[in-house]
């Protein structure tokens, strides 16, 4: 999320495990951070929310945790109000039900929303979304996703953002 000015902003963090993103959030000067995790944080050999705890605990970070299932039916964010910046990074493609969750972002989000995910490399124009219903996206069984990235722009546009920047990872 460089280049986004986050002085003075709500943030929501989803997918926030340890809370690295909530505390850059917060240095770069957001009013408040609210963090949502489910998995990591519950997760035995995981220890995200212990992790998490300790860095808002040590750097004084005002943030507040709501843990929350993404993958729930019936998923619903509207408790937690609007933001002015959304981040759902790396969370997409672990999800049995994206769309749900990403619609569900998508309402939560005033001005930005910023989408990390694995993208699916195809020669194929159409937007395109390929299922994994084991390890066979990197031996993890916790990936069950590889949108395109026509299909990432596509759910986005569909969802009512009228400017989508596309922007490569360092990832191959």
């Amino acid at each position: 999320f460089q280049g986004i000015d986050l002085a003075g902003k709500r943030v929501l963090d989803v997918g926030a495990w340890n809370g690295g993103f909530t505390a850059e959030a917060a240095r770069r000067g957001a009013a408040h951070v609210t963090a949502v995790d489910h998995v990591t944080w519950n997760s035995p050999g995981a220890n995200g929310r212990l992790s998490f705890d300790i860095v808002v605990q040590a750097l004084g970070i005002p943030a507040t945790a709501v843990d929350i299932d993404m993958d729930a039916p019936g998923l619903s964010l509207a408790g937690l109000g609007q933001f002015d910046v959304v981040l759902f990074l790396g969370v997409f493609y672990h999800l049995q039900d994206p769309l749900a969750a990403l619609r569900e972002v998508a309402r939560a989000t005033k001005e930005v929303l910023v989408v990390e995910t694995y993208v699916d490399r195809t020669l194929d124009p159409r937007p395109l979304m390929m299922f994994y219903p084991g390890e066979e996206l990197v031996g993890d069984a916790s990936n069950w996703w590889g949108p395109s990235e026509a299909c990432v722009v596509a759910l986005l546009r569909m969802l009512g953002f009228t400017r989508v920047s596309v922007v490569a990872g360092s990832y191959p």
